[in-house]
């Protein structure tokens, strides 16, 4: 496992922009559309360093649990207790303030 390598160089996040490596990277993101509904609570931004240590419904779980604030502060955390190898940055945007049961 590990960080995953283009020609068993450069990490495939700093291989954009790299001539070089040109030939085997796109840079073109990928991007989902999907409309808001109005039991949606956050919007999570995170990089390589959480996807690949924590699932979906982990992120969503913890996010409702602990708010935006702590919970992306302790969603870092387990990412570097599983190994995580990539750089780790988790961001958390409240969407719904409706519901004000859970924590900000």
């Amino acid at each position: 496992e590990g960080i995953m390598r283009v020609n068993g160089v450069l990490a495939m996040t700093r291989a954009f922009g790299n001539c070089s490596m040109k030939p085997f990277v796109t840079a073109k993101p990928e991007i989902t559309h999907r409309k808001l509904r109005k039991d949606d609570v956050y919007l999570c931004l995170a990089t390589d360093g959480l996807w690949e240590t924590v699932h979906n419904e982990e992120v969503a779980a913890y996010l409702l649990q602990f708010g935006a604030h702590a919970g992306v502060e302790r969603l870092t955390e387990l990412a570097l207790e599983r190994g995580a190898m990539d750089n780790i940055t988790v961001q958390a945007i409240r969407l719904n303030m409706a519901n004000d049961h859970l924590p900000f």
